[in-house]
């Protein structure tokens, strides 16, 4: 999901705002995904934390 150059932007982000440093976009995506995704089984493997894996929570 997430290429190296990106993590180096989400590793500057996080330096300027604790919060942040994961793939916003990820989230709101999941939750739109999720049902279907949960109904068919399927289970997602990602790197979409970034460099700040609780924040993704």
């Amino acid at each position: 999901y997430l290429a190296e150059v990106t993590m180096s932007i989400l590793q500057k982000q996080k330096s300027r705002d604790p919060s942040q440093g994961y793939a916003r976009d990820f989230v709101p995506l999941m939750e739109e995904l999720f049902p279907d995704l949960l109904r068919k089984g399927v289970r997602v493997v990602t790197n979409a934390g970034g460099v700040n894996l609780e924040a993704c929570r």
